[in-house]
């Protein structure tokens, strides 16, 4: 009696993990879609220029995506990430080592992608 308990109970732990994960990976898809919809509707995208699209950009977005951006424009991403690790357009009149002043590891990360 005690195995078949203990085979009903895994089962049903089985189970509500994978209705679980199931449930968890179908929220994060529509909560993606939406968070998508919510900002081409607010600045367009679909529609505008890649520079307007650049410009729309505010603070930290604009950055980071500049970065990825020299990242993957780069010829090899070893040349891109020793560009910021000598960035002197960030800074005006300063060399500065990207790596070291802001957190854009996951940047480099997804441009190699």
């Amino acid at each position: 009696m005690t195995s078949a308990r203990s085979t009903n109970g895994r089962f049903l732990r089985a189970c509500n993990l994978a209705v679980g994960v199931a449930v968890m990976m179908m929220a994060s898809y529509r909560w993606a879609n939406y968070l998508a919809q919510l900002h081409d509707n607010q600045f367009w995208f679909v529609n505008i220029k890649e520079v307007e699209r650049e410009i729309s950009f505010r603070t930290e977005q604009g950055l980071y995506y500049s970065y990825f951006k020299q990242l993957v424009q780069a010829e090899s991403l070893a040349e891109g990430i020793e560009q910021l690790k000598r960035d002197n357009i960030t800074e005006h009149l300063r060399t500065i080592n990207i790596f070291y002043r802001f957190n854009i590891h996951q940047v480099s990360m997804e441009s190699k992608l």
